[in-house]
């Protein structure tokens, strides 16, 4: 039996950019639901985010955080799969969220 059916991949998404801008963050959620839409159009069971999901390294605002926990659950809901690569989610664990925010069957490569 396979992993997966099909999958749906994207990147760079950079939440907190532009200095936590509301423009960027709505831009990100809208982003995320097209993806989502484009997905299930396509039967994908499956997404991989393959880096950068925040932009700033260093600290994250608190209305950014917000939107990435929005956003990881839309994310977690809509897809069956959900996999990421763990140097692209170090700052979730910087902050002690990562096994809050994340579904369950979220699956780390190494």
């Amino acid at each position: 039996m396979s992993l997966f059916k099909k999958v749906a991949a994207f990147t760079d998404l950079h939440v907190g950019l532009k200095g936590n801008s509301q423009l960027h963050l709505q831009d990100c959620e809208e982003f995320v639901d097209w993806f989502i839409e484009k997905a299930k159009d396509a039967g994908c069971d499956t997404g991989i985010f393959l880096g950068d999901w925040h932009h700033q390294r260093n600290s994250i605002n608190l209305i950014t955080l917000d939107t990435s926990v929005r956003l990881l659950e839309k994310l977690g809901k809509a897809l069956t799969n959900l996999f990421g690569f763990p140097a692209t989610m170090i700052y979730f664990l910087e902050i002690n969220v990562m096994y809050i925010v994340l579904p369950s069957d979220v699956i780390f490569l190494e």
